[in-house]
């Protein structure tokens, strides 16, 4: 009989262990978003902090109590991803009095969900027994349950994390004229019948090697920044150094700042400011030479080593 005991008593163990998530147990394998729903809108609460992600169109946005931005969509369509990937399949509890032990109570953050249905709120709560483990309740919903809860750690913390950094997007092809001023140096080169120019300070016009000029529009066309300023301003030590003006469908005007002894720098055009890194600034003001000048293949030569293409 004594071989009996220990057998019996460790199953009841792993029955008590395993008693939240099988006791009044449902038959639940359900996705917490299907894949032909529409979501129009995200609503991330935490705390005092209140971010919205909304659907315009094809175009997200991302907003608090202040300002709404334009968001990056591909973080968005991540995220909308990982929540449909969100299975519901492991319920924990029912007892109310429990939700406070798993952080789903109602008093810390909330996920709201807007869809053409109507809206779906999801309290999420502690980690589980694995860090990818989170539970969560919907509301409405007396269950708590477990989940693979990726779709957790993709919330935005603040609306900085979900904007989008392009702060110029062209095609290399429809720019038809560059003019900067960074210091003492500048550039003006132009998109003529004859090929591109260089247009020096007293007007002579001088021939510039298409090949170098393919790659510096490859680097305009497309600018992203690194991230954002406090208060979506320069900071205030920094100094107005220069500007660039691009010309294509209509001109663009950039304006470059650089913090007060140091090399951290500013990009600021209607849309905003945005933090950009030195790499990029030495690809956007770069010199070119113009054909059959003294410096041309010393400057061909450097650019062997910092292609102007790969500048961002």
């Amino acid at each position: 009989m004594r071989r009996y005991i220990l057998p019996v008593i460790a199953a009841a163990l792993v029955i008590v262990y395993f008693a939240p998530s099988i006791v009044g147990r449902k038959e639940v394998s359900r996705f917490l978003l299907r894949d032909k729903e529409v979501v129009n809108a995200i609503t991330v609460k935490r705390g005092n902090r209140r971010i919205q992600i909304q659907r315009d169109g094809s175009t997200w946005w991302i907003k608090d109590s202040k300002k709404r931005y334009k968001a990056d969509s591909s973080k968005i369509e991540e995220l909308l991803e990982a929540i449909k990937e969100t299975r519901l399949e492991n319920p924990v509890t029912e007892d109310k009095s429990k939700y406070a032990t798993y952080g789903v109570a109602g008093d810390g953050d909330y996920i709201e969900i807007e869809l053409d249905s109507g809206k779906r709120g999801i309290f999420t709560g502690k980690s589980g027994p694995r860090y990818s483990l989170r539970y969560i309740r919907l509301n409405g919903d007396d269950t708590v349950y477990l989940v693979r809860g990726r779709f957790i750690d993709l919330l935005p913390g603040s609306v900085n994390d979900f904007r989008d950094r392009t702060i110029l997007s062209l095609n290399p092809g429809s720019i038809r004229e560059v003019q900067w001023n960074e210091g003492s140096k500048t550039l003006h080169m132009k998109k003529t019948k004859a090929g591109w120019q260089i247009i020096d300070r007293d007007g002579r016009v001088s021939p510039v090697e298409d090949k170098e000029v393919s790659g510096y529009l490859k680097a305009l066309s497309r600018i992203v920044a690194t991230g954002f300023p406090d208060d979506d301003r320069p900071p205030k030590d920094a100094i107005e150094e220069g500007y660039i003006k691009i010309t294509a469908d209509r001109v663009y005007t950039i304006r470059l700042y650089r913090k007060k002894n140091g090399e951290e720098y500013y990009l600021t055009n209607p849309s905003g400011a945005y933090r950009i890194s030195k790499y990029t600034k030495e690809g956007l003001f770069r010199e070119l030479k113009p054909l059959g000048s003294a410096e041309e293949q010393p400057s061909r030569n450097r650019n062997k080593e910092t292609n102007p293409g790969e500048y961002t």
